[in-house]
């Protein structure tokens, strides 16, 4: 398995990792959390056309456009990947913050279910064990001891849904092997604009009034940290392989701990600590496995 892609990979899970306690400034600076996902798509827009264009040059291509099946293909990515945010953000309404990330972390499942059912594709009872680890892991770092309610479940199991399609298509259709990584995400996020602008407009979330810290905290998301975290991540995917890529995300709520506890005070408990001890060992585990097979399957025992 190529070091590069999981270095990738993992780089992207740190930074995403990160966000969440930038993204709490945001909020408390007057911002929401509609308004914080679409100004991060705008913000990045403007700088990924400059690095695409450049890129494009580089590349001895004539001009920045894309065709209609690569149109397709690019409109179907983001669709996976911003109604993701949204049904992610949506179901902070309903049920705690923590049981959300954990629902929604239930990606790598998804994504190997749909591997094994869907496309036929060889899982070794390693990879299962990894799942039994992240799940386990999971389920110890969120608490849940509040009320329960369907429809945020729901919507936190659907973005963990999406996102694997996200993961699968994005492998799967080649895209990034016909379309620059750059240009790619230039069209990711202006797609994403057009799809997100309405809801925000709808729900009544698209506010202007946040505070100076709270449009840098912002800027610096979208132009830093939510770009080179979502282009490591679909280099890395096209590297490892879907399902090793949602293996080794699994650092990103280990990251969100770690930073919060830091910045915030927040308390690890015991519970916490050993959710975080199952899910490096679930990474070890990926990581081992794969070393003594080639490809970007494991080798081992199928099942």
């Amino acid at each position: 398995m190529p070091k590069k892609g999981i270095f990738l990979v993992l780089l992207s899970a740190v930074m995403f990792g990160v966000m969440p306690v930038l993204v709490r400034v945001i909020y408390s600076n007057g911002g929401n959390a509609s308004s914080a996902i679409l100004y991060r798509l705008i913000i990045g827009c403007p700088v990924l056309w400059v690095c695409a264009k450049r890129q494009t040059k580089r590349l001895g291509q004539a001009r920045m456009g894309i065709t209609a099946k690569q149109c397709i293909k690019l409109v179907l990515c983001s669709f996976f990947y911003f109604s993701t945010s949204w049904l992610l953000v949506y179901s902070y309404i309903y049920i705690p913050s923590g049981l959300s990330t954990t629902l929604h972390f239930s990606y790598p499942f998804f994504t190997l279910l749909i591997c094994l059912f869907a496309f036929r594709e060889k899982v070794t009872r390693a990879g299962l064990l990894c799942c039994c680890l992240c799940l386990a892991g999971l389920i110890c770092i969120s608490s849940i001891n509040d009320s329960v309610n369907a429809v945020g479940i729901i919507l936190a199991i659907s973005s963990g849904f999406t996102y694997s399609l996200f993961i699968i298509y994005l492998a799967k259709s080649e895209i990034l092997e016909s379309v620059p990584y750059f240009k790619a995400n230039f069209y990711l996020r202006v797609f994403g604009v057009f799809m997100l602008l309405p809801l925000s407009i709808a729900s009544g979330e698209f506010v202007m009034t946040l505070t100076p810290i709270g449009w840098i905290i912002t800027i610096l998301c979208g132009s830093v940290f939510d770009l080179i975290a979502m282009i490591a991540f679909q280099i890395g995917v096209v590297q490892v392989g879907p399902q090793m890529a949602a293996f080794f995300s699994v650092a990103e709520p280990i990251v969100s701990i770690i930073t919060g506890s830091a910045v915030y005070g927040d308390v690890l408990p015991l519970r916490s600590v050993i959710g975080i001890i199952l899910m490096l060992a679930s990474v070890i585990l990926v990581s081992v496995s794969s070393a003594g097979g080639s490809g970007k399957n494991s080798s081992g025992e199928r099942v």
